[in-house]
């Protein structure tokens, strides 16, 4: 597979999403079960890469980053035409995966399959508890799908959500920002988002994760202008190639450490009285995140993607395919299936709760997000966005 096609797959993000959706998937199933079994799961849980399954809020910092690298790179490749077009197609790209999810969740509780509301005070989980109490009747789940958790961060129904505002919002501020820079020289681009990032840390903000990810666009862009420059000159491109991907492949090894520590930099630099995003967790997942990009996509433009194994490739990427219907499909499972079947069988042993339940999680899930995916992306939004721009069209 040459550079060309590889890169404009982007089967490199698409490892990067699998990972953070694994790690929100890690975060909320264990958060709701980790005290199953307890010890046992909580030390095996510290070993090895297993804590990175772990940090959820650091998979939406992934997530957020990559919104704002492809974003930007639409731009700045030209491929982005109209304002109110692309904005409507990101507002409808979020909301008609919502509306099906909060039908989906308002269907099982109508059916009676969240009887296990005696789960949630068991479990100590606050989202399993504002789950299980919200009554929403089908309007006002519309409501919450189209308003409230796009335009008010309202994610008392469906607790992952609260990253959509940042992504919708964040979307709108990096088409403005790598608008206004196309025409401006790199170096120029980066003084101006370093200043506007500046002022976000200071606001503790997740959007600094897109402005990120403009900025990720941006190296990507100098890199492989360099190694076009390099190829016409020397022909010496294959070398360059393995020097970018060795160099990707520490910074990406650094980010993991780098992440684990985050917790420790951010509370005690905190705790010595740092402002805004400086003094929390959250930012130097950022900063990991980013590192962690970079590096992955300097790693595979360098085509040593070949050291992964093919089998562990294809079901990573089918992850990452699938993740948006994983991210979506999830907490319904962990918040009905998984409690469901934690209230019957937990009886019988929990260790062996335990393992079955994350199994058949796992399946459930892929499946309905592979049914999910299908459904949303391959027929309802293809035919909401027909009908919103025939309509656009008519109003001019």
């Amino acid at each position: 597979m040459g550079k060309e096609t590889r890169m404009k797959r982007y089967d490199d993000v698409n490892i990067i999403k699998a990972y953070a959706c694994l790690a929100v998937f890690g975060s909320h199933w264990f958060g709701t079960f980790g005290s199953w079994g307890s010890n046992k799961v909580n030390a095996l849980m510290e070993i090895g890469p297993l804590p990175l399954l772990r940090y959820g809020t650091f998979g939406v910092s992934l997530f957020l980053m990559i919104s704002g690298m492809l974003i930007a790179d639409k731009v700045y490749s030209g491929r982005f035409t109209s304002w109110s077009l692309e904005i409507l197609r990101r507002y409808l790209k979020l909301t008609c995966p919502l509306t099906v999810t909060f039908l989906l969740a308002y269907l099982f509780y109508r059916s009676g399959l969240f009887y296990t509301v005696r789960v949630a005070p068991r479990l100590e989980n606050e989202w399993l508890s504002n789950f299980y109490s919200y009554l929403p009747g089908g309007l006002k789940a519309l409501r919450y799908a189209w308003f409230d958790t796009i335009f008010k961060a309202d994610s008392t129904y469906y607790g992952p959500s609260w990253m959509l505002t940042y992504t919708f919002m964040g979307s709108i501020l990096t088409l403005v920002l790598s608008s206004a820079l196309r025409e401006v020289g790199t170096r120029q681009k980066i003084l101006i988002l370093a200043g506007v990032a500046a002022v976000l840390i200071g606001m503790n903000s997740f959007y600094i994760c897109l402005l990120l990810g403009n900025g990720i666009c941006l190296l990507m862009r100098a890199v492989e202008k360099s190694m076009k420059e390099r190829e016409r000159k020397e022909n010496l491109l294959k070398d360059g190639e393995e020097k970018y991907g060795i160099f990707g492949a520490a910074l990406w090894i650094f980010s993991i450490w780098f992440v684990r520590k985050s917790f420790w930099i951010g509370t005690t630099l905190g705790a010595h009285g740092f402002p805004g995003g400086l003094g929390t967790m959250e930012f130097y997942g950022h900063v990991a995140a980013f590192l962690m990009i970079l590096g992955f996509r300097l790693f595979w433009l360098g085509g040593l993607e070949t050291w992964l194994p093919e089998i562990l490739k294809k079901i990573i990427l089918w992850i990452g395919e699938y993740s948006m219907g994983i991210f979506l499909t999830h907490w319904l499972v962990i918040a009905s299936f998984s409690c469901w079947f934690y209230s019957i069988y937990s009886e019988a042993g929990e260790k062996l709760a335990i393992g079955v339940n994350l199994v058949l999680s796992c399946i459930l899930i892929g499946i309905c997000s592979k049914v999910y995916v299908w459904l949303v992306d391959g027929k309802i939004f293809p035919c909401v966005w027909k009908c919103a721009k025939n309509i656009l069209k008519e109003n001019r």
